[in-house]
């Protein structure tokens, strides 16, 4: 009540401020442990999923990373190759059938024929070949995609300009500052 003295009143206080501490610490610890993991697993994905080329004359297993322009990439459908770069298809083809469904949607398989342009990011669902890579990173297809979605400063337009904001982008901005400003308001 009113004029009392508490020496004890304190306690509550420091009990969820303490509780508060305590959970925010075991919170950003089990983050950071899932950060890590996540790290330590993509390196082994990353460490696991390589292909076979051919450098200098010389057949070698190389991860996607490591893919430079004008090698000769091997492919066959039997391990689901993924393509980590844009290539062109060499004879002789075995019946080559590519998955262009990440990039097109299409789920029909496409057939290729030497000469054919082989996107990256495609799958080989059907029999093998090999083929000269022609762009790789940012330069790619699934490059300029993955370089346009996480807003890289490394990707600018053919015509070398940057994109602008698209409408819905511009009002959901707007959007957001206007809750922003009634939060602000109400506090």
């Amino acid at each position: 009540e009113n004029g009392e003295k508490c020496g004890t009143c304190w306690i509550e206080g420091a009990a969820i401020l303490v509780s508060v501490g305590i959970v925010v610490l075991v919170t950003a610890g089990i983050d950071y442990a899932k950060q890590f993991a996540f790290i330590r697993l993509t390196k082994s994905l990353n460490e696991t999923n390589t292909k076979v080329v051919i450098r200098d004359g010389k057949q070698i297993s190389v991860t996607d990373d490591d893919i430079v322009v004008g090698d000769i990439l091997s492919v066959n459908s039997h391990n689901l190759a993924s393509i980590p770069a844009d290539c062109v298809l060499l004879g002789p083809p075995m019946d080559l059938k590519m998955d262009e469904s990440t990039l097109t949607g299409e789920s029909n398989l496409i057939h290729k024929k030497p000469g054919d342009v082989v996107l990256s990011g495609t799958t080989a669902s059907q029999g093998s070949g090999k083929m000269v890579v022609i762009a790789v990173g940012v330069n790619s297809v699934a490059g300029k995609i993955r370089a346009q979605v996480y807003e890289s400063e490394d990707y600018v337009d053919t015509l070398g300009v940057q994109d602008e904001k698209s409408p819905l982008f511009m009002k959901l901005t707007r959007l957001a500052k206007q809750i922003g400003m009634v939060g602000t308001c109400c506090a």
